[in-house]
């Protein structure tokens, strides 16, 4: 679909109260729960990413598993690569990325994640926000 998801005819069962695709379920209508192999099995009750109705995506914040020891820069990198297989999983792109939430354990890391951030979105420049975070899940240096 032009929004880059799914159309309201690739939705099965839909009610008032929930709505099935491929399996998932959700108590809001046209609300669909996305997981992919492509990327971490979410920390606590979370999806990867939800769309709604086809138009609206959001993915949730990504970040490599415990213990991996690896610098910022393949964190970053790693990340983006989870987040572009939720997109590919959602039928979208990083080219149609709207806007990114940049969580960092360290602000002096900004310059390295950018160098990633640019990697995978070339020319396309979608808005940002980047926070300096207290901790992130775990011990990771970018989500």
């Amino acid at each position: 679909t032009e929004a880059g998801a799914f159309s309201d005819s690739q939705w099965e069962n839909c009610n008032k109260k929930v709505c099935t695709w491929s399996g998932n379920t959700s108590l809001y209508t046209g609300v669909k729960s996305i997981q992919t192999s492509g990327a971490p099995v979410p920390v606590g009750p979370n999806s990867q990413a939800t769309v709604y109705h086809g138009a609206v995506l959001f993915v949730s914040g990504q970040y490599l598993p415990p213990d991996n020891g690896e610098g910022v820069e393949v964190q970053a990198r790693k990340a983006l690569q989870y987040i572009n297989a939720t997109l590919t999983s959602a039928k979208t792109n990083l080219n149609r990325v709207l806007q990114t939430n940049v969580m960092m354990a360290n602000l002096t890391d900004m310059e390295a994640i950018n160098k990633e951030y640019l990697a995978f979105f070339g020319d396309h420049r979608p808005a940002a926000s980047y926070y300096a975070v207290a901790g992130l899940p775990s011990g990771a240096k970018v989500a």
